[in-house]
């Protein structure tokens, strides 16, 4: 099925908004034939795609080939979101069930976080020539990352969202993508690693404010009859005796 280069720009766009070094290096990206994606359209109607290892001559499939939709919202479906306000997507395979997980994150006005990460650009690059994930893409809540995402990075962009990550994270795993490529599984552990340092990191962040804000608190209630008051008037400074010249001399009026 032939790519659309519109579909590629708008997505490029998207991402570009809030991860302009990782849109340049995806639009850097050249798949090669050992990388390319074999899309069809699914029993269902959306596109499916497989692969094929140049180890192996075994198709591997990125999605379901009936319904590759109906399978992403089982997979989202499975996760308990009251116990995570944040998804991390270890693999994006079509992306199918990043976007059924932006969409839960944010039902009923809700906002989540979604973190992005795959480990192999030319497939992401090949997926994103067919499908259109801008609405998620260049929404303030996705991060998205791949292996040149280090910690510090990953720790710098998701920072502000220390509240939604300390009320839980859930790991979700893309089966499909350890086998795209022999450092794929590697990848997605490591930065897997990331995303756990990461909510400890905001855990303790958390913890650490409720501490001082009892303090805060106290501090406040203390200044409570100034603020109701108000501050004293300042006061006046001292008037200076007028100056007097130097004495007359003896006999002088």
């Amino acid at each position: 099925m032939p790519s659309d280069p519109i579909i590629l720009q708008r997505n490029l766009a998207a991402v570009r908004r809030f991860h302009p070094a990782l849109a340049d290096r995806l639009d850097a990206a050249t798949p090669t034939p050992e990388t390319e994606l074999a899309f069809t359209a699914s029993k269902a109607g959306p596109l499916t795609a497989t692969f094929t290892h140049h180890e192996s001559s075994r198709p591997l499939a990125l999605a379901s080939r009936y319904d590759p939709l109906g399978e992403a919202q089982k997979t989202i479906d499975a996760i308990d979101f009251t116990k995570a306000a944040a998804v991390a997507c270890l693999g994006l395979g079509l992306g199918y069930h990043a976007a059924a997980a932006f969409k839960r994150l944010h039902k009923h006005n809700a906002l989540g976080l979604l973190i992005a990460f795959e480990p192999h650009l030319p497939h992401l690059k090949a997926v994103l020539t067919h499908l259109d994930h801008s609405s998620w893409l260049a929404h303030p809540h996705t991060i998205l990352a791949d292996p040149e995402t280090d910690r510090a990075t990953l720790f710098g962009r998701a920072e502000s969202f220390s509240s939604l990550i300390t009320q839980g994270t859930h790991l979700l795993p893309h089966a499909a993508a350890r086998r795209l490529s022999s450092d794929a599984g590697e990848s997605i552990d490591r930065f897997a690693t990331h995303v756990q340092d990461l909510t400890a990191f905001c855990r303790t962040n958390v913890a650490t404010a409720l501490v001082n804000s009892a303090r805060t608190c106290r501090n406040l209630a203390h200044n409570l009859p100034l603020y109701a008051a108000g501050a004293p008037p300042a006061p006046r400074p001292a008037r200076r005796p007028p100056r007097r010249g130097p004495a007359p001399p003896p006999g002088a009026r």
